[in-house]
């Protein structure tokens, strides 16, 4: 039983860790959201893939969550994604 209880709190300090460390460092956070939606976007199922959209798709899962990035941030990340999604569609066209 102690250990168990041990090993709650060893979970709760990597939680608080990474509460503190990660989530209130706004670069850390718009880089794990790139990363993740990278990696979201990659995945091919049946094949489809999301590709720069699901960077989008983890942003909304975040913000859903609670996590805010300034509006500077926000404003440039949607600019690059508008412009890679206009970017695909010429090539998709020609």
């Amino acid at each position: 039983m102690t250990q168990q209880v041990r090993q709650k709190e060893e979970n709760m300090m990597i939680l608080e860790w990474f509460q503190e460390n990660i989530f209130s460092n706004t670069l850390m956070m718009v880089f794990l959201i790139a990363v993740i939606g990278y990696l979201v976007g990659s995945i091919k199922i049946k094949g489809l893939e999301l590709g720069t959209a699901g960077i989008l798709l983890v942003a909304l899962v975040f913000g859903h969550f609670g996590v805010e990035i300034p509006s500077l941030v926000r404003e440039l990340g949607l600019i690059c994604f508008r412009s890679e999604e206009r970017r695909v569609g010429k090539e998709c066209r020609s």
